[in-house]
Parts: structure tokens; C-alpha cells; sequence
């Protein structure tokens, strides 16, 4: 239940971008679409760590893994 709960709040980190995207579509002010940005990056930031937190080391370092072999594959 734990590592399903984590990798869901992992997954779920990611849904912030949408808003991201959205942003420039909508007729918001800029001090509204700041707010949001930033509260979706806070939301997404939380969730990632709070996944992490919940599946432990082994995750993180698969995780970590996976990105050091995406910068190495680029300074290639």
C-alpha cells in the first residue's frame, strides 16, 4: 500500500505542467497566473518529495540513476 501510494504521488507531481501549458490560454491577469504557477510548482515539488519519502531509498536512487544517464547520454 505504501509503495503504491508513493509511486501514485510520484505520478501525480507531473500533473502541475498542465497547468503550465494552460496558462498562456487563459484570460488571467498576470498577478492570477503567477499565483498559480507558482502554487502548481510548490504542488508538484511536495507531492514529488512526499512520494519519494514514501518509497525509500531504493526509489530515489533508481530515480536518480535514470537522470545521470539522461546527462550522460547528451554530453555525448
Amino acid at each position: 500500500m505504501k509503495i503504491s501510494l508513493g509511486w501514485l504521488l510520484v505520478a501525480a507531481s507531473f500533473a502541475p505542467w498542465a497547468i503550465y501549458t494552460s496558462l498562456p490560454f487563459m484570460a488571467l491577469s498576470r498577478h492570477t497566473a503567477a499565483v498559480l504557477a507558482t502554487g502548481a510548482f510548490v504542488t508538484g515539488q511536495i507531492l514529488f518529495i512526499a512520494g519519494l519519502a514514501l518509497l525509500g531509498k531504493n526509489a530515489f536512487a533508481r530515480i536518480r540513476s535514470r537522470i545521470r544517464c539522461t546527462r550522460r547520454v547528451k554530453q555525448q
